[in-house]
């Protein structure tokens, strides 16, 4: 699947800003890529993945960006604004629907 995000408002790092850990879509540990749960703790994925592969979408309203969804991505927790974003996605499966419980979660 891959999504296309554009911020409705200004997004910047107080109103919950889109991440998106690069290189997550092609080379996912054995762990995650046979794990039943779609989210990974925040810190594990850090760890493994590094920092500098974190990558924080901050942008003008209507800022737009397009990602492959198998990658591990998240929205931050909106400090001082909500972020109203549109989302729309194009796959070949019909959309799953699943819970998370527990945070920080990146999935």
């Amino acid at each position: 699947m891959v999504k296309y995000f554009f911020y409705i408002e200004a997004v910047d790092q107080d109103a919950g800003p889109h991440r998106y850990v690069l290189g997550s879509h092609r080379r996912r540990i054995l762990r995650h890529q046979f794990t039943l749960l779609v989210g990974q703790p925040a810190e594990e994925i850090e760890r493994i993945y590094g920092p500098d592969a974190i990558v924080t979408l901050t942008g003008a309203e209507g800022f737009g960006f397009a990602e492959d969804t198998f990658g591990f991505h998240t929205g931050t927790l909106a400090k001082s604004v909500p972020r109203p974003v549109l989302d729309v996605g194009f796959g070949v499966s019909e959309k799953l629907h699943r819970r998370f419980h527990g945070e920080p979660v990146v999935h």
